[in-house]
């Protein structure tokens, strides 16, 4: 077996035993539900391999064998203690969902009754008087009602998702990456199946994350943020937490993922 044990050294012994890593594509022990570290490099959407100066990048995961799914490599303390972080976080972060979606409410059906009385003048000019009220009506009858079903429905079912990654999350401190896996489905499904690619922390660099030095870039970026936002991007509890990828996802007709040299 080419494959050799990375140390991850702890004083819980549920954090310790490293997932193996693997040097060679038959020792992939698919399907079996263990964990394994595996070193990769992957294609760009263009189907070009991510590469530095000629260079290829390499990517190293911690691979889920039973399904093909790829996580983040982070030791088994690492997941546990940030497991430790979403516990404790998720229910103020479950406050913060259902303030949105009231929020929500409010500023949709504000937001259409704007663009209709805005454009009833227009629409009654160009098109007559049954349009522009048929247009009032629509957005009275179909859109505000659909609007404001969504956003409730959105803070009817938050406490369950909470329970549901506060349960997977104490159960990550027990075992770290069985839990990481728990977590990262139940809130992508939280979120309507999106993925980490969809949280509008995907591409923002360290600066704007951790500092305020450039107030004039950070006035700037918190703007696209707040478009991205807009446009459908959320923000993840369990960034971390997401699958990156899976080992058999392919750009076009080759793989998007091999096994670096």
């Amino acid at each position: 077996m080419a494959t050799t044990a990375v140390s991850d050294s702890s004083c819980f012994p549920c954090w310790s035993g490293a997932a193996h890593q693997v040097t060679d594509l038959k020792d992939l022990d698919m399907g079996k539900g263990n964990w394994q570290r595996v070193t990769l490099n992957k294609l760009n959407s263009d189907g070009e391999l991510n590469a530095h100066m000629g260079t290829p990048r390499s990517y190293t995961y911690i691979l889920d064998s039973k399904t093909g799914d790829l996580y983040l490599d982070e030791s088994k303390a690492t997941v546990a203690m940030k497991s430790y972080g979403i516990f404790l976080g998720a229910p103020i972060y479950a406050g913060l969902t259902i303030l949105g979606n009231l929020m929500h409410v409010v500023l949709d059906v504000a937001s259409i009754a704007w663009r209709v009385l805005s454009e009833f003048g227009e629409t009654w000019k160009t098109k007559g008087a049954i349009d522009a009220l048929l247009s009032v009506v629509f957005a009275v009858v179909c859109e505000m009602p659909k609007s404001v079903a969504l956003n409730i429905w959105g803070v009817v079912r938050t406490p369950m998702y909470a329970v549901g990654v506060m349960l997977a999350a104490a159960w990550g401190v027990v075992s770290p990456y069985e839990g990481r896996k728990m977590v990262g489905m139940i809130e992508k499904e939280w979120h309507d199946g999106l993925t980490y690619k969809d949280d509008f922390r995907m591409g923002k660099d360290d600066q704007f994350l951790s500092t305020f030095d450039d107030c004039e870039r950070y006035g700037k970026d918190c703007g696209r943020c707040f478009g991205e936002i807009k446009a459908g991007k959320v923000w993840f509890l369990g960034w971390c937490m997401q699958v990156r990828g899976n080992i058999e996802d392919r750009v076009g007709a080759a793989a998007k993922f091999t096994l670096a040299s």
